[in-house]
C-alpha cells in the first residue's frame, strides 16, 4: 500500500511553501532595547559600592557607546524599512 501512495504522490508537485516572517515594530523594538539598556544602567548604579571607580567608569563607557551603537543600527533599520526614525536615549 505504501508503493501505490508513493506513485500518487509522486506525480505531484511538492507544496510550495511559504516564508512566513513577523512584521518588526521599530516603535517597541527600540522601545525593548530603552529598557535594557536602561536596566544595564541600573545595574551599573548598583555595583558602584562593591567595583572600583575605574571599573565602574568603564562600565559606563561601555554602555555609552553599547548605547550609540543601537540608535545608529535602529536608524538604520528605519532607514531601510522607511519606518520612522526611533528615539533610544543617549542616557
Amino acid at each position: 500500500m505504501a508503493t501505490a501512495t508513493a506513485s500518487v504522490h509522486a506525480n505531484q508537485a511538492p507544496p510550495r511553501l511559504r516564508l512566513v516572517q513577523p512584521q518588526l515594530d521599530l516603535e517597541s523594538l527600540s522601545a525593548s532595547w530603552q529598557v535594557a539598556l536602561d536596566a544595564a544602567g541600573r545595574a551599573i548604579a548598583a555595583s558602584t559600592p562593591l567595583l572600583k571607580a575605574q571599573e565602574v567608569a568603564q562600565r559606563r563607557e561601555r554602555l555609552r557607546i553599547e548605547r550609540l551603537t543601537v540608535a545608529a543600527e535602529l536608524r538604520g533599520f528605519a532607514r531601510a524599512t522607511r519606518a520612522r526614525r526611533p528615539d533610544v536615549s543617549a542616557s
